[in-house]
């Protein structure tokens, strides 16, 4: 499951003045590129959904917790 910002794919975002250096480096490092690495994910990756995903899983070796 991804869950992709807006705020991530906006390279032209204002920045806070008050933030630190490291929080700017952070929020700004890869932003022009953002796009073009969601678009390679969505072509490389293949998803599925919920009920394939649960017909793959062999549940009966899947570790559980007991509570």
């Amino acid at each position: 499951m991804i869950y992709p910002h807006p705020r991530n794919f906006d390279a032209k975002q204002p920045m806070i003045e008050d933030m630190l250096l490291i929080r700017k480096f952070e929020s700004c490092v890869g932003l022009s590129d953002s796009f073009g690495t969601l678009k390679k994910l969505l072509d490389d990756f293949k998803f599925i959904d919920i009920a394939e995903a649960d017909h793959l899983i062999d549940w009966e070796k899947i570790d559980t917790i007991d509570v």
